[in-house]
Parts: C-alpha cells; sequence; structure tokens
C-alpha cells in the first residue's frame, strides 16, 4: 500500500462504509420515532425530540439501539440477521479495521482483501437500513404519513436536532 492513491481509496471506502452504518442507525431511530407516533397519535413533538435524544445519545451504542429494536418490533428472520451482520460489519470497521490494516503487507493481494472488506461491509449497511426504512415506512403508513412528516419530521429537523444533519 505504498501507493498514495491505494491509501486514498482505503480511506474513501473507510469513510463510505462509516457513513452506511450511521445512516443505518439513523433509520432504527426513525423507526422508533414512527411506532412511537402510531402507538399514540397524539404523542407531542416535544415527547419524539426527547426520545430522539435519548436514542442519539452518544451513550446508546448501536448494539442497544438494535436490542431495543428487537424488543419493540418484531421483524421477519432474514431481516433481523441483516441488522445483526450491519452491527457485526460497523463493530469490526470502527474497533478493529485500523488495527488489523496496521500488520497487512503492502502486497496487491492484501490491499484487495481490505478493500473488498470494505465493500461487503456497504453493502451490509445498505441492505439493513433500506430493511430498516421499508419498516418505518410500513409503520407510518399505518399511522398518518402527512402527520408524521409535517408536523414531527420539521420539528425534529429543526429545534431539537441543531447538531445534526438533515
Amino acid at each position: 500500500m505504498n501507493d498514495v492513491a491505494s491509501k486514498k481509496e482505503i480511506f474513501a471506502l473507510f469513510g463510505a462504509a462509516s457513513y452506511r452504518a450511521i445512516a443505518f442507525e439513523q433509520e432504527l431511530i426513525i423507526m422508533h420515532l414512527a411506532a412511537a407516533r402510531l402507538k399514540d397519535p397524539s404523542v407531542s413533538a416535544a415527547a419524539l425530540c426527547e426520545l430522539d435524544r435519548e436514542l442519539s445519545d452518544k451513550k446508546t451504542t448501536l448494539g442497544t439501539l438494535l436490542g431495543r429494536t428487537k424488543q419493540a418490533l418484531r421483524v421477519e428472520k432474514d431481516v433481523e440477521e441483516a441488522f445483526d451482520a450491519a452491527l457485526e460489519a460497523r463493530n469490526d470497521l470502527v474497533h478493529r479495521f485500523w488495527y488489523r490494516t496496521s500488520g497487512v503487507s503492502d502486497t496487491e493481494d492484501a490491499y484487495a482483501a481490505l478493500l473488498a472488506w470494505l465493500r461487503q461491509a456497504i453493502l451490509k449497511f445498505r441492505r439493513a437500513e433500506q430493511e430498516a426504512r421499508q419498516i418505518a415506512d410500513a409503520i407510518a403508513q399505518r399511522g398518518s404519513v402527512e402527520q408524521l412528516t409535517l408536523e414531527v419530521l420539521d420539528h425534529l429537523r429543526g429545534d431539537c436536532l441543531p447538531n445534526r444533519p438533515n
């Protein structure tokens, strides 16, 4: 990996994988917000904002969030497996990826293996994110999508989440 372009590709794919992992996490949070709204259609935007803060807290790990999701919602086995695979890939990405790369030789095969792992991780995160989005959409459709979108999501994107991207 002496080649600068090769190193840049690893950093780029690491960034893309990190982004996809965060997108999956955000879809899980949206699922919880949609479920809370469906459970209690009169729930206030402030209460949903507080739930969002709780679920987005830096102390809440993806594993904790996923466990909470499994307790709150029943999902099909293949969806649960996709979520679990994404969690495993995320933990490997965050906690072990750079440690693993430090001992890798500068061969093309080693470089190709790292890139392949990152590409697979991205696919796992995208699948899990898409599954979570479909569940959130299905929950919202059982309630009032327009009401959820106009009253709650606009509020959450505004006052409640000044430090999070829209």
